[in-house]
């Protein structure tokens, strides 16, 4: 019979480890630092085109706040809010652009006729990030929401 162990997995790689493991058999990610890794740092990196250094944690940094991401999400986060807030810039410029969209559309629409084309097209865009959102919204109230996350080193 085969028993079963504890297993965490490694934000970096997704390789499930021994919860007792202190580094990362696959890419060498020492677990402790994650404990003092920056959200600011990964905003910087992200900026400064250092991609490869980020690493997205499920819990949440000292420097992010997890009840303004919870806030910020149920009701901006249609808007992309809670993204901005975490450095999830991708993300939230498609769901601000998406928003923006959808009330440009319905300013437009009460005052002249639109053909269908744009509404279906405007319309599968509104369902993907309301997708987005609500899969965001879940993933915060079941704190497994990954926060961008970075060392200076």
């Amino acid at each position: 019979m085969r028993k079963i162990y504890n297993k965490k997995k490694c934000p970096k790689c997704n390789l499930k480890c021994g919860i007792t493991e202190k580094v990362c058999p696959c890419c060498g990610l020492i677990f402790e630092k994650l404990e003092t890794a920056s959200n600011k740092i990964a905003k910087k990196k992200f900026f400064s085109g250092k991609h490869e250094h980020i690493i997205y944690n499920p819990k949440c940094p000292m420097d992010c706040s997890y009840k303004t991401t919870i806030i910020l999400c149920i009701f901006l986060g249609l808007f992309g809010a809670h993204n901005f807030y975490v450095g999830k810039y991708y993300k939230a410029i498609f769901m601000l652009v998406v928003g923006v969209a959808i009330i440009l559309f319905v300013a437009i629409t009460s005052t002249i006729n639109v053909g269908a084309n744009l509404f279906f097209y405007l319309s599968i865009l509104t369902a993907i990030s309301s997708l987005i959102w609500l899969n965001d919204l879940f993933l915060l109230c079941i704190k497994k929401f990954k926060y961008p996350v970075s060392r200076e080193d």
